[in-house]
């Protein structure tokens, strides 16, 4: 894949981040719908292993295709070609998008709160 799956992931947070305290310090709440919209059409990506037990970040949608792979005998060449769209990943995958963009919501529909809680 020519981005890193966790980079990619980074950026989304952050610019949906940024997103939000620009709404947010121009009064624009109505924009959190928009928002919530945005964060529902993202692509979640789930962790899977192959049979030589590494471990790749994939699509959620693209999951029956990794099993079908998956099933392809290892000196079967085409097993080979790991799909462009799965992603091998050290250590820990990244957080679910989802998840850290609905974090950063709570924080704007509770910004007082949220900022008393950066500070403990």
């Amino acid at each position: 894949m020519t981005c890193n799956l966790q980079q990619l992931h980074s950026q989304q947070v952050a610019d949906i981040k940024k997103a939000i305290d620009i709404a947010y310090a121009e009064g624009r709440e109505d924009e959190r719908e928009e928002i919530v919209t945005l964060i529902k059409n993202t692509e979640e990506y789930i962790s899977v292993k192959d049979e030589s037990s590494h471990r790749y970040q994939i699509p959620r949608s693209k999951k029956e295709e990794w099993d079908t792979f998956c099933e392809i005998p290892e000196d079967d060449e085409a097993s080979w070609n790991v799909p462009d769209w799965a992603e091998q990943i050290d250590g820990m995958p990244v957080t679910s998008l989802k998840e850290s963009l609905l974090r950063l919501l709570d924080g704007f529909a509770h910004p007082k709160e949220c900022k008393e809680n950066d500070h403990e």
